[in-house]
Parts: structure tokens; sequence; C-alpha cells
């Protein structure tokens, strides 16, 4: 997505989300709570390592909390 139209889009999309109507409160259900400080510039690439995934391997699911994004890369 253009960076020119991140605002609108972000707008766009918390217009929607608050349509929906949903609850606010919700379990989520995660493997593992990571601090990506602490995971390694690799730790992309150690999932993978779990594959196949499918019924009875389910992808693990990863909670991080606080995520600040820095910098943005266009295409």
């Amino acid at each position: 997505m253009p960076l020119a139209h991140v605002e609108t889009f972000a707008r766009e999309f918390g217009e929607y989300a608050a349509s929906l109507d949903l609850p606010r409160r919700r379990t989520i259900h995660a493997d593992a709570e990571l601090v990506l400080a602490t995971t390694g510039k690799h730790f992309d690439e150690q999932p993978a390592q779990l594959e196949p995934f499918g019924e009875g391997n389910p992808a693990p699911v990863f909670l991080l909390r606080v995520v600040e994004i820095g910098s943005v890369k266009e295409r």
C-alpha cells in the first residue's frame, strides 16, 4: 500500500471495525508470548523447522505486546 493511502485506510478500517459491534474483550489463544528484543535476528526462520503444518500440527501462534513500527519500506 502506498504510504499516501495509509491514513485513509486506517480511518476507514477503524470505522468498519467499529460498525461490526464486536465484543471489546476477547481471549487470545497463543502458544507463546514473544519479546522481540530477545528472539534473535533469524527468529523468523525458526518456525519453518516445525513444518509441515496442517491438521494435527497447527502453525504456532505468537503474541506480541506493545509493538512499534519504526520504518516502512515501499515496494
